[in-house]
């Protein structure tokens, strides 16, 4: 009886043990079950101005808005997965970080990768008849995502993501693409008292619904422009490409507005106290003055 209990302790530890140690993916629900909606999202091809031969398509769209969630667009080529890396909800609302996923592709094989297939397929208002599926691991305390599909795919794949702050945006790049970033109708960004970008975009500009539109051509930076001239001697295969993330808070247009008006009364309030009290000062002044002028006058009557 007691080998019995002895084995049987020794399973479960085993067990426990194993289960500890294990660090694999671990599946987000069936999300291929879910009803996606394609008509909230907005594809489109993006042709890079300094691409002139236009000979990649791959883009990352951010549609941002004041309610915390993003709808995030990507045009791909040839490719079988994409990894997301979201932000961490200190609040731990709970919900979904990823959710409405959407592909409009079709194998990378039977079609060119070319503005006019991105185009069709961006017109198709359906989507596309591909698996995937959804898995998320843990990346030195980062919760990263693994959207997997059946086979290499060019076209769109869109979602929806839920950040904790509803003016605050961070995109951490996983793979090298132009990369935009939309703004609300009515909000900007870019004032260095409230509301920074970083790095700077190369482009910025208003699109044909008034939104603010910024857009980094890429984001790769070069391992040597870190560690200096010694990484001259190793060879261009060893480098590992580092991409830049991008940071960005917004605001709505009329806070600079808001602001300066603020600071302005403020500034006016402030000048209004200090004359204020340097004319008290001088009137305590005379005061003292004449009184003490009059208690001369009584002092030499004595």
């Amino acid at each position: 009886m007691e080998k019995r209990t002895l084995t049987l302790i020794l399973i479960l530890l085993s067990v426990s043990f194993s289960y500890g140690c294990i660090d694999e993916l671990v599946p987000v629900g069936n999300q291929n079950e879910a009803m996606p909606d394609v008509s909230v999202y907005e594809l489109e091809p993006f042709l890079d101005e300094l691409d002139i031969e236009h000979t990649s398509m791959n883009t990352t769209t951010f549609y941002l808005s004041d309610n915390g969630s993003v709808r995030t667009v990507h045009a791909i080529e040839n490719a079988s997965s994409i990894n997301i890396i979201t932000i961490e909800d200190i609040l731990g609302s709970g919900d979904d970080p990823i959710s409405n996923i959407v592909i409009v592709a079709d194998a990378a094989d039977q079609v060119d990768a070319s503005a006019e297939t991105f185009m069709e397929l961006s017109l198709a208002g359906s989507t596309s008849t591909i698996n995937y599926t959804l898995t998320k691991s843990k990346e030195r305390a980062q919760e990263k995502f693994h959207l997997d599909f059946n086979g290499n795919i060019t076209g769109f794949v869109a979602y929806t993501l839920k950040v904790p702050g509803k003016q605050d945006f961070l995109y951490v790049p996983t793979h090298p693409s132009v990369v935009r970033i939309i703004l609300p109708q009515g909000y900007s960004t870019g004032n260095s008292f409230i509301g920074k970008v970083q790095p700077e975009p190369d482009e910025r500009f208003h699109d044909i619904r008034d939104r603010e539109v910024l857009v980094w051509h890429d984001l790769r930076v070069n391992q040597s422009s870190f560690f200096g001239m010694g990484d001259d001697v190793l060879s261009s295969s060893s480098q590992k490409e580092i991409l830049r993330p991008v940071s960005i808070k917004i605001y709505t247009s009329s806070a600079p507005k808001m602001l300066l008006i603020g600071m302005s009364i403020l500034l006016i309030g402030a000048l209004a106290v200090i004359v204020n009290y340097y004319r008290t000062r001088r009137r305590l002044e005379m005061l003292r003055e004449s009184i003490e002028k009059d208690f001369g006058k009584d002092k030499r009557k004595e």
